[in-house]
């Protein structure tokens, strides 16, 4: 756990390292310190704040988006927050693509769409 927080603090808006770092943390059953973890990765990073920046989007986004939503309905029982958060994060990365900001996550951006695709089933057939 050392390790995961010296990588972290020599990192602090690593979307890898936070997500890694949040995992562990919840595999410990330390929900809140994940979540706030899980949070930080979708937040703005502070060199990307404001209509003029020319930089891309971390492709990591829609991965820390998914990873969050994910956590909200799996481990919080919350679906109306994680619907929230899977929607966020398609609108944000369906804008980033668009305007040419983003770069190609690897697949994390169709992993984002697939889950959210699953999470809507699952709510159809509770909801039936």
């Amino acid at each position: 756990m050392l390790a995961a927080q010296q990588a972290l603090d020599n990192a602090p808006h690593h979307i890898p390292t936070l997500l890694n770092y949040a995992q562990l943390l919840k595999k410990l059953g330390r929900l809140d310190p994940a979540e706030e973890l899980l949070r930080r990765a979708i937040a703005p990073p502070p060199y990307n704040n404001g209509p003029s920046s020319n930089r891309s989007v971390d492709p990591a986004r829609p991965q820390a988006f998914n990873n969050l939503a994910n956590f909200l309905w799996r481990s919080r029982g919350d679906a109306v927050g994680a619907q929230v958060v899977y929607r966020q994060g398609l609108a944000e990365t369906k804008a980033s693509f668009s305007s040419g900001k983003c770069r190609s996550g690897g697949g994390r951006e169709s992993l984002l769409q697939r889950n959210y695709a699953v999470f809507l089933q699952v709510l159809k057939r509770c909801r039936e």
